[in-house]
């Protein structure tokens, strides 16, 4: 299920103008699905080969992913102004509001 909705977001990302922000599908519901699918796909793999290395290598990835989206939503404000201001209030960061 994970990987389906990471093609749907992948294909949400390359079938939207370069010049307007990605708003449909996934993003709806969060302001940054590939990177917090990729975590998800990591959680599913840790917990199936119970794998040391990879629920640490999964909870560093989910610290260091912060000022990567702190970091993208600066740039994504400078490209897109108003436009994406909007869409940061309507829709959260993660899949929750925080």
């Amino acid at each position: 299920m994970v990987s389906v909705l990471f093609i749907i977001t992948m294909h949400n990302y390359a079938t939207t103008p370069s010049d307007r922000p990605v708003v449909k599908g996934v993003y709806k519901f969060t302001r940054n699905p590939q990177q917090l699918l990729v975590a998800l796909m990591l959680i599913g793999i840790a917990s199936i080969t119970e794998s040391v290395f990879i629920v640490i290598s999964c909870i560093l990835q989910l610290l260091l992913m912060y000022p990567t989206f702190i970091s993208q939503e600066r740039f994504c404000i400078d490209k897109y102004g108003q436009e994406y201001e909007e869409y940061m209030k309507r829709t959260p960061r993660h899949f929750w509001k925080i």
